[in-house]
Parts: C-alpha cells; structure tokens; sequence
C-alpha cells in the first residue's frame, strides 16, 4: 500500500511537469524525388537520392529464403538509417554535434549528442534486459564506432519503429521480431535518458519527448508478438530493473508505463 502511495505521488508530480512542456515541433525535409508507391516505404524511398540503402535478396546468405515482404520491412528499416545519416551529416558541426531523425510524413528532428560514451551506458543496462540487440550493439565494434554518439541507440530506436509501421500498415506476418528489436533499443535508449536526468543535458527534454512519441506509436502496432510480451515480462518482473521502471513512471507518468505492463502481464 505505501508503496502504491509513493508511485501516485510520482505519476501526479510527472503529471504536472508534462503540463508545462511544450512538444517540440518537427521540422520539414521534402522529399528529393516522386515516391513509387504510397505507402511508408514509398515515403522512405523518396527522401534519399537513389536505392542505395534498398535490401535484396543478394543481402542474404545464399541459400536462404527471404520474401518480399521480409525484404521490404528491411529496407525501409535501412533507409531510416540512410535519412538519418544525410540528415545528421547535414547539421552537425565540430562545435554542435547531433543526430537527426526520419519520423515519416516528410517530418524529422534534430537532437543534441550527450557527452555520454555508448560503452558506459551499456555497463549500466540491466542484466536482466541484454537481450538480442544488446550483443548486436554493445559486443561488436558498433560500441567502438559510435561510442561518442549514445543516440546511436535512437537512431535503431526510430528505424525499427518505422519498419514495425511498415508492417502493420502492409498487414505483413511475417518478422515478428521487428517490434522487439524496436522495444531493445528503446529500452536502452531510455536507460542513456535515465543517466541524463539532472546533469544539464540541454536537450534533455526534447529527447524524452522523443521518447514517448516512438513508444507510443511502436506500442500501437503490437499485435501479440510472442518475442516482445516475453521480453517485457522479464523487464517487469527483474528487481534489477526496479530503477529503470521507477524512473519511467516518474518521468512518463501512470497510463505510459501501464502500456509496458500490460504486455509483460500477457499470457
């Protein structure tokens, strides 16, 4: 019970920050050619140049069998990758380093690296959570080529978030992993905010509105995926997780972090 007391207080107080936040506007990058389809891998395409970023089955070890709806799904998770990159290109400078992200619908956003290395944010994920995407990220030289770019971890956050909206829009079966790779990222993500909280990160509450922007909409094409409710399951049950859940309530408040629950609660 006092316990249950504590956590209203908390959701009340995140309640009454949210009230005087203002969401940050998304600034506009037309697209740079017609788009092929209409659809979000058309609107991807017709943001980059050419089908540099585009995936095929030449991508694949020989032999396997990979469909055009699994290969579609992986190139508009690539492309994001491609945006993003052109966009962070665009406006980072010695003096201002940042990263951008592709949000669909011609929109994006620009955010301020933190001064925090990859590498130590991954010592302090949980070790309950180190799941698939852990390794892919934090053993192997990814960790060494961005350790100075932590939102590194948003830019897969996002591209795996746009490959699930792909997939629920194209009603795909397939790939179900898809929004469990976007759950792992953001889930990391969010321990890089949670190391942010109280050091004068200047961007600090433009990233968490990210945040939960990504979230939101990642939690919306769940569609009873085996991989993510058992992954979520462990992240609400791990007592080395109790942190990382506290400081979701506190910042995102009660019905955000119920989303997370209720999923971890499925059978």
């Amino acid at each position: 019970r006092v316990k249950r007391i504590i956590l209203m207080n908390l959701f009340k107080l995140s309640i009454i920050s949210i009230m005087f936040f203002t969401a940050p506007e998304f600034s506009i990058y037309d697209r740079v050619r017609p788009s092929e389809t209409d659809d979000i891998l058309g609107d991807i395409k017709s943001h980059l140049h050419n089908n540099y970023y585009d995936v095929t089955i030449k991508d694949y070890p020989t032999g396997s069998i990979v469909s055009q709806d699994s290969l579609n799904i992986s190139t508009v998770h690539e492309s994001t990758h491609g945006i993003n990159s052109f966009l962070r290109n665009k406006y980072s400078t010695n003096e201002n380093k940042v990263n951008a992200f592709y949000c669909l619908n011609n929109q994006y956003i620009v955010i301020k690296e933190s001064n925090l290395a990859l590498k130590g944010v991954g010592k302090n994920i949980p070790k309950s959570i180190r799941f698939t995407s852990y390794d892919l990220c934090f053993n192997s030289k990814i960790s060494e080529s961005w350790n100075d770019r932590c939102l590194y971890l948003c830019d897969e956050f996002l591209s795996h978030g746009n490959a699930t909206m792909y997939r629920k829009q194209k009603k795909i079966k397939e790939r179900d992993s898809a929004i469990k790779f976007a759950f792992e990222y953001g889930m990391y993500s969010l321990v890089h905010l949670q190391m942010l909280k109280g050091t004068g990160y200047e961007d600090y509450d433009k990233l968490k509105w990210f945040h939960e922007w990504n979230f939101n909409r990642c939690f919306d094409t769940f569609d009873g995926e085996r991989g993510l409710i058992d992954n979520m399951k462990i992240f609400i049950k791990s007592e080395d997780c109790k942190d990382l859940r506290l400081f979701i309530a506190q910042e995102f408040g009660q019905e955000f972090y119920e989303r997370f629950y209720k999923i971890g609660n499925m059978n």
